[in-house]
């Protein structure tokens, strides 16, 4: 299987592993137990989970956007919409408590958030509390709230979806972890180079591979 972690718009995490009850892989800031993944659809999103328990995930119906649901709850009861009219040049972010500083703009403490884990809050609901407890937030222009949330989430709710391995997912995930080994080929371009060579179930075919069998297990998985 491969889990897949998107940790920012210009930055993802791959993990190739074989699922073995008792094993765990490293991804998205924590241990993923392969007993909580097995039994799941392929392409399910799961969330790392640290307040449950150490290194546990839970399952998530589909892939959130963290940002426009939060901004949303936020936003009800604030008229014209969150960060609407607004700029940032009177904002100070003076950090937060035990840091140092007097004044401070994030009433929220580590420990405040660690206790608020352990009692079974999510990802969503913490980054919510963050933002209420923040005095600078309501008064930043909304794609600052934006990126602002996306930072709390790719922290406090990290997520990553596992995916069938097949020529298409383990291409993507060589290009981004390791793109020597196949030759900085991209998935489209593999896609491309079969359609043009008309690979189909009974072909015979004779083919030279310098991408570590990628492109040997690609024609296989065509020919059925």
């Amino acid at each position: 299987v491969i889990l897949e972690c998107r940790v920012s718009n210009h930055q993802t995490e791959m993990r190739f592993c074989i699922l073995k009850e008792g094993d765990k892989t490293k991804i998205a800031k924590g241990q993923a137990p392969h007993t909580s993944l097995i039994g799941h659809a392929f392409e399910t999103t799961f969330e790392i989970s640290k307040g449950r328990g150490s290194g546990s995930v839970i399952t998530v119906a589909d892939t959130f956007d963290t940002s426009a649901e939060v901004l949303e709850e936020l936003g009800e009861d604030e008229e014209g919409g969150p960060g609407e009219g607004k700029d940032n040049r009177e904002l100070l972010d003076w950090g937060k408590v035990g840091g140092g500083n007097t004044q401070v703009s994030q009433k929220m403490s580590d420990k405040d958030v660690s206790e608020l884990k352990k009692t079974g809050a999510g990802g969503k609901e913490v980054i919510k509390t963050l933002a209420e407890s923040s005095e600078t937030f309501k008064g930043k222009t909304e794609f600052s709230q934006e990126k602002w949330i996306r930072r709390k989430a790719n922290k406090h709710a990290p997520q990553f979806i596992a995916h069938r391995a097949t020529a298409y997912s383990l291409c993507r995930g060589f290009y981004f972890k390791e793109p020597a080994r196949i030759c900085y080929m991209r998935e489209d371009c593999l896609a491309r180079l079969l359609t043009m060579s008309n690979v189909q179930p009974g072909s015979r075919v004779l083919m030279a591979d310098s991408m570590n069998g990628m492109l040997v297990a690609s024609v296989a998985e065509r020919l059925g």
